[in-house]
């Protein structure tokens, strides 16, 4: 600490710039909600760089994997794409299926959002084939063009 001290007392040029870091934690409401930027998606993060939130965009990318240890805010996290998703969309427009092994999930999604509830069980496979299916039915066509993309 002295030899800081002495080098700072003697230092003539301008500081080096404050290190920013990241909060410790971030409440949900320090984010904008669901509904706010639709153009860039859901916020669900700050960026580590400039501080300024991160956004998921389902419409242009589907699929959003999380990876943690235990103990690591994995369900928070999805508790917090749930509600930023309920919050844009309504329930017509968003529906969710909700994997949960351990039924921590349970009164998170609105009954107007939940397409379907699954706790894990002997019965997983049925519903992954349901989902499988329904994704395959909504998955366009190989010879599928631009165009018709953009009229879906």
């Amino acid at each position: 600490a002295a030899m800081n001290q002495e080098v700072a007392r003697h230092w003539t040029a301008a500081p080096a710039p404050q290190v920013r870091l990241l909060p410790r934690s971030l409440p949900a409401s320090e984010l904008p909600p669901g509904y706010a930027v639709p153009e860039r998606g859901i916020a669900f993060g700050i960026d580590e760089n400039n501080l300024a939130p991160v956004f998921l965009d389902f419409d242009h990318d589907p699929f959003f994997l999380v990876f943690g240890e235990s103990e690591s805010g994995k369900s928070n996290l999805l508790r917090l794409i749930i509600k930023q998703l309920t919050e844009r969309y309504d329930g017509d427009s968003c529906k969710l299926f909700v994997i949960d092994n351990r039924r921590s999930l349970l009164d998170v999604t609105p009954p107007s959002h939940l397409a379907e509830y699954i706790p894990m069980s002997n019965n997983m496979e049925h519903h992954m084939v349901a989902l499988h299916d329904l994704m395959k039915r909504r998955t366009p066509s190989a010879d599928v063009t631009a165009q018709e993309l953009r009229d879906r």
